[in-house]
């Protein structure tokens, strides 16, 4: 286990050292991680990425219900 967790900083720091200035090096960071898991890469993808789960559950949902009960729900709205 703390091979896997040496060779895992290790390869951060080689894929950081490769930037030449500090903007390149968050930069390059910001790209490692989003390869490793790419939902925790930026804040910007992770709510991206709830905001899609969020619309493909309510999507999921209006699938569920009933064809009756949708027909009365658009009545409703007009």
């Amino acid at each position: 286990m703390p091979q896997k967790s040496s060779d895992y900083l290790t390869s951060i720091f080689q894929w950081i050292s490769s930037a030449s200035t500090v903007k390149d090096q968050r930069a390059s960071l910001q790209d490692f991680q989003a390869k490793e898991d790419p939902h925790k890469a930026n804040p910007r993808q992770q709510l991206l990425h709830s905001r899609n789960l969020k619309r493909s559950r309510r999507r999921s949902l209006w699938r569920t219900l009933p064809e009756s009960d949708i027909i009365v729900y658009k009545d409703a709205l007009s």
